[in-house]
């Protein structure tokens, strides 16, 4: 059956949808926009600091895109590529929470997580299974 496949890009569909940093007409800078004080794109390792692009070795890497609506939440995508799980330190966000969204390791059809199911993240790092990428929100 495709169900849990369709279910997944419905996901990423709406996902799109609700986020227009998604939808973007000019490249990311890593830079602030002239009304903001964050940068619209910022990279990091699992650590929480810049990623060593030199290090080929290194099997996450994370991205976090400023929003760029004041209705709209910040997204952070973090991907672990290795074979072996591991902490993912999350980004700061002054005055709003992490939600999770979306966790690839999670069973198919259990990957995202409803709305009405999201509470906000109380630590400052997250668990990524071996080969998966987790969606959050911040608001």
């Amino acid at each position: 059956t495709h169900d849990p496949m369709c279910r997944f890009v419905a996901g990423l569909v709406a996902l799109r949808k609700r986020h227009p940093s998604l939808r973007r007409r000019r490249f990311l800078t890593g830079r602030p926009r002239q009304d903001e004080d964050r940068p619209d794109i910022a990279w990091q390792g699992a650590d929480g600091q810049p990623p060593r692009w030199e290090a080929t070795e290194d099997a996450c890497l994370g991205f976090t895109l400023a929003r760029v609506a004041a209705d709209e939440a910040d997204l952070c995508a973090l991907l672990n590529m290795g074979v072996e799980g591991r902490g993912f330190r999350l980004p700061n966000l002054p005055g709003r929470a992490w939600y999770l969204v979306l966790d690839t390791g999670r069973p198919p059809g259990a990957d995202w997580v409803p709305d009405q199911e999201q509470v906000p993240l109380q630590r400052d790092e997250i668990y990524l299974q071996a080969h998966s990428l987790v969606v959050l929100e911040g608001r």
